[in-house]
């Protein structure tokens, strides 16, 4: 539910106020008040033994998969970034040779070929493609990918430290997150910040609504992936996989329907080849693991 409502009221948001670093940023810092009166009458004592470069690097990824996912929702239509978004098994099978060591089966990686095959059709036909919104699709797959095997890996207990629970590990991204993003906004965007603002007041606009969407989406966004490491921290991830899939299945229908974009046959049956594959990439190697 959050992340649908996240992705549209993002297209809603951006379509007004086409700033994605700026907004970037403001979604990580209305995340802060969610989380840090807990944190006062709770201080979490579990964080103090992450080393700051980790939980930096960590959110780096996380702030900078974010903006990218912002850069491509900006630049298309929400329903095809997700479409080049289901082809996040491509990173997981490449981030597994290249950090975990593991080489998986042959059958898994011939799953592969649907899902680059179908992101190929229903990019052919997208009215909205852009090679910059498409880019920026797939660097945020790789972005979030990475993100997620180095936050498992920092959620998993030591010798040095006990289990660190998956909330407190979000949170602590989110805060280092918005310090790392925010120089970044103001350099790139800040003075068309204020510029861009001062114009939508200026013209009577509906600001009332333009705000309403900008908090809608920042709760959403800190809700929906609090959520998400909760359950990666109690469930393997290929079950987070599917639920990812799943997830894209949902919000392309719903942004189709909400924003009314026109749908080729032949991009519908890339979408639905794209997901297909995805589905087909996790239960293979679901599989392998148990065999």
């Amino acid at each position: 539910f959050f992340t649908v409502v996240y992705n549209i009221s993002n297209k809603i948001v951006l379509n007004q106020l086409p700033l994605p670093v700026s907004f970037a940023v403001i979604q990580l810092f209305l995340g802060i008040p969610l989380f840090m009166p807990i944190w006062m009458v709770k201080p979490p004592k579990d964080i103090s033994k992450i080393s700051l470069t980790s939980i930096s690097l960590v959110a780096g990824f996380h702030g900078l998969g974010n903006l990218a996912t912002i850069y491509s929702l900006g630049s298309g239509s929400v329903s095809f970034t997700h479409v080049v978004k289901s082809a996040e098994p491509l990173f997981t099978a490449f981030l597994s040779i290249c950090i975990t060591k593991s080489v998986l089966s042959t059958s898994v990686y011939l799953s592969l070929i649907p899902i680059v095959v179908g992101v190929a059709l229903a990019s052919a036909k997208e009215v909205s493609f852009s090679w910059f919104g498409f880019l920026t699709a797939m660097a945020s797959n790789l972005l979030y990918q990475l993100r997620i095997v180095l936050s498992k890996q920092l959620m998993a207990p030591s010798e040095i430290s006990p289990k660190i629970s998956a909330p407190n590990i979000f949170r602590l991204i989110t805060l280092v997150s918005f310090f790392e993003l925010l120089p970044l906004a103001i350099i790139i965007e800040g003075d068309l910040l204020f510029q861009k603002l001062h114009e939508l007041w200026s013209l009577n606009s509906d600001r009332n609504n333009l705000l309403m969407h900008i908090l809608v989406s920042g709760f959403s966004y800190y809700m929906y992936n609090e959520i998400a490491f909760w359950i990666l921290d109690l469930v393997h991830p290929l079950t987070h996989a599917v639920g990812n899939t799943v997830k894209r299945v949902v919000l392309i229908i719903v942004s189709i329907v909400v924003f009314q974009y026109p749908i080729s046959i032949l991009g519908a049956f890339g979408s639905t080849m794209a997901v297909m594959g995805s589905f087909l990439y996790v239960y293979l190697q679901e599989r392998d693991s148990r065999s």
